[in-house]
């Protein structure tokens, strides 16, 4: 449904897109409430969370082969761990989770967050050694910590529609 030519106050219509558009004085802004939906927040986070086991499960499991198997340290460890995840990651909630399917775009956006996680990883390992606390610390904080940033910035930003 489009918005009609004639000035419209103080009018509320739906859309074609799920949302609907408010008119005052003129000026019509159009609100897409999908995002807000409480249903679809939890049915994307259940989701999010089926691929974000698959995902971390990965990446723990590497980065503990690499921390105890091959002594790296817990730094280069978290470093190569991430990216067959990152991959997991984006695909499962491209398709799975957020519906959106896997575009240039989004992969970009994906991207830059996994880049500035990467970064958030890496000060947040350099901490927990320089405090001292076990290597596994930085592995249970990375891996527990980071998805659920990880959800809201591609709920809100990555695969926004």
């Amino acid at each position: 449904m489009s918005v009609p030519d004639r000035k419209m106050d103080h009018y509320k219509g739906f859309s074609l897109h799920g949302g609907y558009w408010i008119c005052r004085a003129g000026f019509c802004v159009v609100i897409n409430d999908n995002i807000w939906t409480t249903k679809v927040w939890h049915r994307q986070f259940m989701r999010f969370c089926i691929v974000g086991v698959l995902s971390t499960s990965a990446y723990m499991a590497i980065a503990l082969l690499l921390l105890y198997g091959f002594k790296m340290s817990l730094l280069a460890s978290n470093i190569c761990a991430v990216f067959v995840p990152m991959l997991i990651s984006y695909f499962g909630n491209a398709s799975y989770s957020f519906e959106t399917g896997s575009e240039l775009r989004t992969f970009w956006k994906y991207c830059c967050l996994t880049s500035t996680l990467l970064a958030l990883m890496i000060v947040s390992s350099r901490w927990i050694s320089a405090e001292g606390y076990p290597a596994y610390y930085g592995i249970l904080v990375n891996g527990c910590g980071i998805p659920v940033i990880s959800f809201l910035i591609q709920k809100l930003w990555v695969f926004d529609r």
